[in-house]
């Protein structure tokens, strides 16, 4: 539930060691804590998660990896998709270093809030993944309520991602500029809202926005921009976006927006690949993004655009004239 106030949050609880791992809970069935590690082989146009989210009150744990690229926008068409819903979990693997889920993802902290070891096996599908995370940024975020994640705490940083992808037989080298976020506290699967979460990031910078999915024009309510050292909020913005004909998925993105001391953000995100990926309620079609700034430069990110499936019909059948219902 909203606090009822728009104001932009303050962002200046920091991150904490004891937040790399599970905390105390309450006794809801919906608390949940998330670990997401984002990766890219931009020259492939490949993009990639791994992705944990523990329920304690429930013993168990979803997520694993999912990669794709030009080749497929469907979990089967996918270079690997392993998404769990439902693995029995000992909570005390997700309290120690390093952190273990049953899906084979583990996440060690070398330094907490800068730099991660990640790795996924799954032999039998041909998969081996071993990568580094260092931080270009502090981890920015909060533990109190601020949209969209009323009910969790939410962390999101950006940072270098290194190492090696076995997939199918054939070895990827991964050196590139991605994000990861860490969140706690409810999140129910019944109750989805829409909105998009985009991302870009080079060595020097990076940026983050969330734009709720009202009627009218698509603002920007909240983000992060990250520039010559310094984090700030950010506080207002546009968002404007073509999506395709026929399938409704995000081609562009053009986002304008400033942070609390009047520095802007000016970027324009071509879409390289996709994959469509399922949730009980609703979907997040993640897009990787090639990103051009007014001075010309490039680097890459993604966007996020979550809908639920009811909302998502609604909007096809109205948009595209019932194509994909």
């Amino acid at each position: 539930m909203s606090s009822g106030s728009d104001a932009p949050p303050a962002f200046d609880e920091p991150f904490e060691a004891a937040d790399d791992f599970l905390h105390e809970s309450d006794l809801h069935p919906w608390w949940v804590e998330t670990w997401w590690f984002s990766f890219f082989a931009p020259e492939r146009h490949l993009g990639g998660w791994l992705f944990g989210m523990a329920r304690p009150n429930q013993a168990a744990s979803t997520g694993g990896a999912w990669i794709w690229d030009p080749s497929g926008h469907e979990p089967r068409c996918a270079r690997y998709f392993a998404h769990y819903t439902a693995l029995p979990t000992r909570m005390e693997a997700l309290r120690s270093n390093p952190v273990r889920f049953p899906s084979r993802y583990q996440v060690e902290v070398l330094e907490s809030g800068r730099e991660y070891g990640l790795t996924f096996a799954d032999e039998p599908a041909g998969l081996d993944l071993d990568l580094r995370f260092t931080a270009t940024m502090p981890a920015f975020g909060h533990k109190s309520n601020v949209a969209p994640f009323y009910r969790s705490a939410h962390y999101d940083q950006a940072g270098r991602v290194t190492g090696r992808l076995v997939v199918e037989g054939e070895t990827i080298d991964i050196d590139c500029y991605a994000m990861r976020d860490r969140s706690w506290g409810l999140r129910s699967e019944r109750v989805v809202p829409d909105f998009s979460y985009c991302w870009r990031a080079d060595a020097d910078e990076a940026f983050l926005v969330y734009s709720p999915r009202r009627d009218g024009p698509l603002v920007v309510n909240r983000g992060v921009l990250h520039r010559d050292g310094v984090s700030r909020p950010i506080v207002e913005g546009t968002r404007r976006e073509v999506r395709d004909a026929v399938h409704g998925w995000v081609t562009e993105v053009a986002i304008s927006a400033s942070d609390d001391t009047g520095r802007k953000v000016d970027a324009t995100g071509t879409a390289l690949s996709r994959l469509v990926h399922p949730r009980p309620t609703s979907a997040n079609t993640i897009t990787a993004l090639r990103w051009t700034l007014p001075d010309g430069r490039t680097s890459w990110g993604e966007d996020q655009d979550v809908w639920p499936h009811e909302r998502w019909k609604r909007w096809m059948r109205a948009a595209v004239g019932g194509h994909g219902t």
